[in-house]
């Protein structure tokens, strides 16, 4: 009497559920590293178009420019701008950290193209004097909020540097 031969190895279904899973994982991670380098192409795209807006920007290279040089920015101040013009320049600071935390932009790339900036308009004695009149007239501390923050966090970062 033979004995039956005992099958001490997978099956051939097994080996191709195996073979499938290693597949459809491989597959997957084929995907999202596609879809991750295209994200990252899409943001790189995004910041670099962004710094160009902002430095091709008539109005907001002057504004930068008064306050680097520290003159006098509001017109009832004896400067060149008025209140809106003022607004639409650090409302777009603003809107940085908005796309931060939307993903949008990488800190690192709003720090190199924009705290020089950002820091010298935080600081500028007028623009301060101007939010925190603001501030007091609206009873409302949410104003130049994230402008604040990314200063702040560029202070901090800077002083690291030293």
């Amino acid at each position: 009497m033979e004995t039956p031969i005992k099958n001490n190895g997978l099956k051939t279904s097994d080996w191709l559920l195996f073979i499938m899973c290693i597949v459809v994982t491989a597959g997957i991670t084929l995907i999202y590293t596609e879809v991750h380098k295209h994200n990252m192409i899409a943001q790189s795209r995004f910041s670099y178009n962004l710094n160009k807006d902002f430095e091709n920007n008539i109005i907001d290279t002057a504004i930068a420019s008064d306050i680097e040089n520290r003159n006098h920015i509001l017109s009832n101040n004896g400067g060149r701008w008025n209140d809106r013009q003022l607004t639409i320049y650090l409302g777009f600071f603003e809107l940085l950290q908005d796309y931060i935390d939307a993903g949008s932009l990488n800190i690192r790339d709003v720090y190199d193209n924009y705290s020089y900036d950002i820091l010298l308009a935080y600081n500028h004695p007028e623009i301060r004097k101007y939010i925190d009149t603001l501030r007091a007239e609206t009873k409302d501390n949410a104003y130049y909020e994230k402008f604040e923050k990314l200063a702040k966090n560029f202070a901090a970062a800077n002083a690291i540097k030293k």
